[in-house]
């Protein structure tokens, strides 16, 4: 095995196993774990980046919306802004879309033509 330059993680080469002349078995020394949580390549520290990021409509349904949270509160943005932000840019259409394609399966509507419908 070899050793990575700068690093704990061992790569098994193949064929390059080390033997001992008294010993055919490999060298079974716990590996480190190198695995580390995953953080963004550049993080913001602007409030008025969080704040475009946040008015626009439905962000708080986003996926990433808690990192834009902690960021805008980071960047020195205070809570009542935040909520102001939120609050002014929930629309809720996902909401109206689940709402709309119950209707339509009371109505009798296959989901193919509720989807077919929806997405044209």
């Amino acid at each position: 095995s070899k050793k990575m330059e700068g690093t704990d993680e061992v790569e098994a080469m193949e064929g390059d196993a080390t033997t001992d002349e008294t010993s055919s078995q490999l060298d079974t020394k716990p590996i480190e774990s190198t695995t580390t949580s995953y953080v963004p390549q550049h993080v913001s520290t602007d409030k008025e980046h969080y704040e475009g990021i946040l008015k626009k409509t439905d962000s708080i349904l986003e996926v990433d919306a808690m990192n834009h949270i902690k960021g805008f509160l980071k960047a020195k943005g205070t809570v009542p802004e935040l909520i102001e932000l939120l609050v002014g840019s929930y629309k809720g259409y996902s909401d109206m879309i689940k709402l709309m394609c119950e209707w339509y399966r009371y109505l009798g509507w296959t989901v193919p033509d509720i989807n077919k419908y929806i997405i044209e």
